[in-house]
């Protein structure tokens, strides 16, 4: 197994645990009992699901730029964890004694497990050397190893024949324009 495909591997699974938790209780109150994040903030529900697959979806692609999504973890897991605390100051606040005693009672529970964990994991890409490997969009990789379009003004006849023939293969798979078509055989022909 390669580099690239271990941070790959590790990167989905970072987006996986981050999906899965959002299914897990992520608060526990002793009379209320347990609140999953969408019980907390349906928007956030939303915003941590799509997180976990854009995530997931980058480290499929191409983990170039997947620690973005890293970031975007980090910064999501701390927006949480304010609101919550600010959420829990205006519960004391307003409700004076028994707001803060029933505050004191309230503790995190395992979501934020899988939150922390599959960020870690979504950063991955952060701490290896991430090298760009091909993207599997890319119409004809084999491409750039194809020898030059427009030979050298000192080649044979049998080299333009080539290039000619090079050009009006990749016009005929779509690869270039028809002016761009025109334009190389133009040029080959002054030659």
């Amino acid at each position: 197994m390669e580099k690239n495909d271990l941070i790959s591997v590790i990167g989905i699974f970072g987006g996986g645990l981050f999906i899965v938790g959002c299914f897990f209780p992520l608060l526990k109150i002793p009379v209320v009992g347990t609140l999953t994040i969408f019980s907390v903030s349906f928007l956030a529900g939303i915003i941590f699901l799509l997180i976990g697959g854009l995530g997931i979806a980058l480290y499929t692609i191409n983990e170039r730029y997947s620690f973005l999504i890293g970031a975007t973890a980090l910064i999501g897991i701390f927006g949480l964890f304010f609101y919550l605390n600010s959420m829990m100051a205006y519960i004391a606040k307003e409700f004076g004694f028994i707001g803060k005693s029933a505050i004191s009672t309230v503790s995190f529970d395992v979501a934020w497990g899988f939150f922390i964990l599959g960020m870690i994991f979504l950063c991955s890409g952060i701490f290896f050397d991430n090298k760009q490997k091909p993207s599997p969009l890319i119409k004809n990789p084999e491409i750039q190893s194809q020898k030059p379009l427009i030979p050298a003004v000192n080649a044979g006849p049998e080299r333009n024949d080539e290039a000619i023939n090079t050009i009006r293969l990749l016009y005929a798979k779509g690869e270039i324009s028809k002016e761009e078509y025109e334009e190389r055989l133009k040029m080959l022909k002054l030659r």
